[in-house]
């Protein structure tokens, strides 16, 4: 038995001893020079990750009006198609396994045996912010997206290439250039013309403004403010290592605040592999019952 526990422990402090082992890339603290909208838009596509299959393994917490829940597991994704999920706890018990396409959204209570089907308005009605499925994935994969975004045609376009350089011009009409400190920044807003819009009390005011840190060219920080539903959503990228020469968060937390409550999702990731063999099964038993609750 103590042999078997000294094993344990052993095998426990070779995977720490592996994962930090990792280098990762330390923001430097050099004030930057302004450049143009279209050079860090260009230059964000052009380091995004090439995959068409992604798998990440993680541990994380959710914290919702100050109780917090730890779990871990596996998400994969087929890209522009299919996201999957399965989340765990100690001991590998599998608590949830979720489906998400550009339509709908699969839910299976593994510990329950029930489930739910609701289209894909389901995301953005729980978390009260807007939530597609490009978004969700341009948020798990560290790519711009254009929040609230009603022409569909202009964000289908964000990754085509025009004489092999990525063509930023639906970003351009949305986004102006800045700096903050040592990181490039995109906004959507310049300070002069979103104050006359605030004296004029225009409800439709949404901030978007992206942090992308220079060199690596990758986004540190995304901030969405609803001014007008007091609504805010703040997504943190950090642990950048390099992946196939790409540097990617090991780290994302999503922090979303409105009027009345704040909410808190850390997603630590341990593993990340691109176009692993990879399947999506999601097959409800036939014993399974339908959660009879009403439309989200």
């Amino acid at each position: 038995m103590k042999r078997g526990f000294k094993i344990l422990c052993f095998l426990m402090l070779l995977s720490v001893a592996f994962y930090s082992c990792r280098t990762t890339y330390k923001v430097g603290s050099e004030k930057v020079k302004r450049v143009s909208d279209r050079k860090i838009i260009r230059n964000v596509i052009k380091n995004y990750l090439d995959y068409n299959l992604i798998s990440y393994r993680f541990n994380g917490e959710y914290t919702d009006s100050g109780k917090t829940t730890s779990f871990n597991g596996t998400i994969r994704i087929k890209k522009d198609s299919i996201m999957w999920v399965s989340l765990s706890v100690v001991l590998g018990i599998e608590l949830a396994r979720i489906q998400i396409t550009k339509d709908s959204v699969y839910f299976m209570n593994k510990l329950k045996d029930e489930y739910f089907i609701r289209d894909i308005n389901y995301i953005s009605n729980i978390f009260q912010v807007d939530m597609d499925y490009e978004i969700l994935q341009s948020v798990i994969t560290n790519q711009i997206f254009l929040y609230a975004e009603e022409d569909e045609s202009a964000n289908s376009r964000r990754e085509e290439v025009i004489d092999d350089e990525p063509d930023p011009g639906v970003y351009r009409k949305t986004f102006i250039a800045d700096t903050d400190s040592n990181l490039y920044v995109l906004k959507t807003y310049r300070k002069r013309k979103l104050k006359k819009h605030i004296k004029r009390n225009r409800s439709e005011i949404i901030l978007q403004t992206y942090h992308v840190i220079p060199d690596i060219y990758k986004i540190s920080n995304v901030n969405i403010n609803d001014i007008a539903e007091k609504r805010e959503l703040d997504i943190n990228y950090t642990k950048f290592t390099p992946l196939d020469s790409i540097m990617l968060p090991y780290n994302i937390q999503i922090n979303i605040k409105d009027r009345n409550e704040a909410v808190m999702l850390n997603l630590d990731f341990n593993k990340i592999t691109v176009n692993p063999d990879i399947t999506f099964p999601f097959t409800i038993p036939e014993k399974y019952k339908m959660i009879e609750t009403r439309q989200q």
